[in-house]
């Protein structure tokens, strides 16, 4: 009986949306580096490395803005994988652990990752109108808007496929490039000395590094779900993320310091690299956008099953998000790239560091909201989970974590937005217990045994 339904939830796209990925359709870790160092390898990166290195005055600095940043990512995706692969569950599912059924809206409501997919549509889209001018850029918003979400309409096996191949010309394109400027005039000698008036302090170059990938890395349960182990997990996340995501904005900074320009079409002219560089760009986009449109497609139709009480089908929100690409991608919209990744630097952090607070600290504990331990190993979809609506611990934790990201102006604000979510969330969580909170939920805990 179960491997029907298997067999049906595959068939219909929705890639086991609203239930834990069952044994038989788990991944080993080489299936879920691939993807996610496809994912990792974001075109706007490039600009990013460019744009933290001369805002920071230099390449020495703009690495370490760099490091910091990509190291906070890759733990920050590891975090929130690992509860993936314990749950098996995608990042909304999941999250009902630690919001609630009716809270898991909050996290459920996940539309950055929207603005993802149109801001690398409409980068793609730039670089094709650079090289074919007499396209209209309209024409190719149509089309790559459309494309980029073919083999996510299908699922998460065609995406496995998708990146499997475009990993070597990522890789191969990102070296070649660095070899190029290594032949240019003073190598990388000019290239290391190279100095720029600073316009932004390293600690503003990790938060926008982490901007760049924050709503990704807080959704990493939705691939980690399909790991077979923990092992799997974390190899994947590090391996895979990080490595696909260092390679990437480290050749952006390069590229940019050897080149003097942010515009990737001139970027890839002055190195003499426009073919390989278009066939690199296309993958890679295509690669992310999926990405972008899964997470959306797995999260969204969670927050619209609470507020509606109706389930919509997964692929309903892909070609959604696709639609909305055609309709917006074509209006500069990539022009907006730094403030974006900067907001998102503060904005979600917070949102996955509940969760992570729950799991790790709290659901072992005494003192964790439900009144249970060990509340990972229900069944998410059982009505032991789903008698628990809200948590109220999570509004005190989400507002704290919002304001010390954005206001604090000490520190990295992604860090301050994630540490202080965390310390507020835990010690919300204690205050609440002590004032009686947890009686309520303990009792429906006792009524539900009782009917049983």
């Amino acid at each position: 009986m179960s491997t029907e339904v298997e067999k049906k939830t595959n068939s219909s796209g929705d890639d086991f949306q609203y239930e834990p990925v069952p044994a038989s359709q788990r991944k080993t870790w080489y299936d879920l580096t691939f993807v996610w160092f496809g994912a990792a390898m974001v075109a706007q990166l490039y600009q990013a490395g460019v744009s933290v290195t001369i805002g920071t005055g230099g390449l020495p600095t703009g690495l370490q803005s760099i490091l910091i940043g990509a190291l906070f990512l890759a733990f920050f995706t590891a975090l929130n994988g690992f509860i993936g692969y314990k749950t098996h569950c995608n990042s909304a599912l999941s999250s009902r652990y630690a919001y609630g059924s009716l809270g898991v809206a909050i996290p459920g409501f996940h539309i950055a990752d929207i603005g993802w997919y149109v801001v690398n549509a409409a980068m793609f889209c730039s670089i094709l109108v650079s090289l074919f001018p007499a396209v209209d850029v309209r024409v190719w918003c149509i089309l790559i808007s459309m494309l980029f979400i073919t083999n996510n309409y299908v699922g998460f096996s065609k995406m496995v496929i998708l990146n499997r191949f475009a990993f070597p010309v990522l890789l191969i394109t990102g070296l070649y490039g660095i070899y190029r400027c290594g032949q240019m005039p003073g190598g990388f000698g000019a290239i290391w000395s190279a100095t720029y008036p600073q316009t932004m302090t390293v600690n503003a170059g990790v938060a926008m590094v982490i901007g760049t990938w924050a709503a990704g890395c807080s959704r990493a349960a939705d691939y980690m779900r399909f790991a077979k182990d923990a092992k799997s997990s974390f190899i994947a996340s590090f391996l895979g993320f990080f490595f696909g995501f260092c390679l990437c904005i480290v050749c952006g900074a390069i590229w940019g310091a050897a080149t003097g320009t942010s515009v990737i079409a001139d970027t890839l002219s002055m190195l003499g690299m426009v073919g390989l560089g278009a066939l690199m760009f296309f993958l890679q986009n295509w690669a992310t956008c999926e990405h972008s449109s899964y997470i959306t497609s797995t999260s969204l139709p969670i927050t619209i099953e609470v507020v509606t009480k109706k389930r919509v089908p997964r692929r309903f929100i892909v070609l959604g998000v696709g639609l909305i690409a055609v309709c917006i991608s074509g209006l500069d919209i990539q022009s907006y790239y730094v403030p974006f990744c900067s907001f998102l630097g503060y904005l979600i952090p917070p949102i996955a560091a509940v969760s992570i607070a729950d799991y790790f600290i709290l659901s072992k504990t005494k003192y964790h909201w439900t009144g249970h331990k060990n509340y990972y190993d229900m069944d998410v979809n059982s009505e032991d989970v789903t008698h628990h609506k809200f948590n109220w611990a999570t509004v005190p934790a989400l507002i704290a974590g919002l304001l010390l990201g954005w206001k604090l102006n000490w520190g990295i604000s992604s860090v301050n937005a994630f540490v202080g979510t965390v310390v507020v969330y835990t010690v919300a969580s204690l205050i609440l217990y002590a004032a009686g909170m947890q009686k309520k939920e303990v009792a429906r805990n006792e009524a539900l045994a009782a009917r049983r």
